[in-house]
């Protein structure tokens, strides 16, 4: 019976291991991303893009066809 809890234990503490050592790369990897972000200038491209308003539907035979 001891031989089992000692097992399930070590089981456990590298299950443990692993998941400290998954923790903590995800927190250097978050804190890399975090620079990068920083790092971005203000005002980017993609702020400074525009889409201009869709045309509205024109009630014709045509369903298709829209205003000018």
């Amino acid at each position: 019976m001891d031989q089992i809890i000692s097992n399930m234990i070590n089981h456990y503490n590298g299950a443990l291991t692993t998941a400290y050592n998954k923790i903590a790369t995800l927190e250097v990897q978050n804190v890399q991303l975090q620079a990068k972000l920083t790092s971005l200038p203000e005002s980017s491209t993609i702020a400074k893009t525009k889409v201009p308003e869709p045309s509205t539907f024109a009630s014709s035979e045509n369903k298709m066809q829209l205003n000018d």
